[in-house]
């Protein structure tokens, strides 16, 4: 089957415990793949989808289309929505708020107070992650009982 096919391509082994609403992309397709699942598609599904419509296609409409549900055309415009679909779309909701995009590009400050404390202990420099702000590490220094100040 197509959707045994498109599983096998992505590693796979049991596709009853795979994720059906996620999109190709989401379950670690890379560019390879891509053109094994576009070739796949073409041959079995005759279904012509570029590269960004493969990642963006998940196992369900994959699945709808190798039940035979709805024919290749209709199938390719109703399986690759914009992120404004509605909630039963084949696509996960990309407009779900991401909280590392939240977060300032370049610091306003170098360094920032995590938390004060008495001034008779020793302070602890923590430096930022890779994201540049000292902002992840605000919850681990609350924690703590010593002053916390992040290098970003």
């Amino acid at each position: 089957s197509l959707l045994k096919a498109v599983a096998n391509i992505l590693g796979i082994k049991d596709v009853s415990k795979a994720p059906m609403g996620m999109s190709l992309g989401d379950l670690g397709l890379d560019s390879l793949m891509s053109v094994e699942v576009k070739q796949t598609l073409e041959r079995e599904a005759d279904l012509v989808l570029s590269a960004t419509q493969v990642r963006d296609l998940t196992l369900k409409a994959i699945q709808e289309l190798d039940q035979g549900g709805a024919s290749p055309s209709q199938e390719a415009t109703e399986a690759v929505k914009p992120s404004s679909a509605p909630a039963d779309s084949v696509l996960p909701d990309s407009n779900m708020p991401q909280p590392w995009l939240t977060l300032p590009l370049v610091p306003e400050k170098s360094i920032t107070v995590l938390r004060e404390a008495g001034a008779s202990c020793v302070p602890l420099f923590l430096a930022s992650p890779i994201q540049g702000t000292a902002d992840p590490l605000l919850q681990v220094a609350q924690d703590l009982d010593r002053p916390v100040y992040g290098l970003q």
